[in-house]
């Protein structure tokens, strides 16, 4: 700005052509470069305070991500105790067929058993 006065009053001594106005115009231009060049720098701003907010939702992030993966090992763990307690009902039931169809076998051969043998 004092630059600017300046040459606004050499304007009033001297023509826009003389080589002080030259001077200040020069002057004047490289300030303004300077001064565009500041305005097209990105300012980078570092935090170096921790957010507790940040740090806060952090940890809870990893607690719901651990008890997610446990659930999931717990649910896995629970569908392979389900799939082993079927094949056990399953091994059951078809015992317990085989059981009473020997027992059927049983009693039948008991049966004929004591129809061939004499009575005293």
């Amino acid at each position: 700005m004092q630059l600017r006065a300046e040459r606004a009053e050499l304007l009033t001594r001297y023509q826009p052509t003389s080589e002080r106005i030259k001077q200040i115009d020069a002057k004047l231009a490289s300030e303004e470069k300077i001064l565009d060049n500041e305005d097209n720098l990105e300012v980078n701003e570092q935090l170096t305070d921790v957010n507790p907010v940040w740090i806060t939702l952090q940890t809870d992030l990893k607690q719901a991500s651990t008890a997610a993966s446990s659930g999931k090992a717990t649910g896995e763990e629970l569908d392979k105790q389900i799939d082993a307690a079927k094949q056990q009902l399953s091994l059951l039931v078809n015992n317990g067929v085989d059981m009473e169809r020997l027992q059927r076998q049983v009693s039948s051969d008991s049966d004929a058993y004591q129809a061939y043998v004499p009575q005293n």
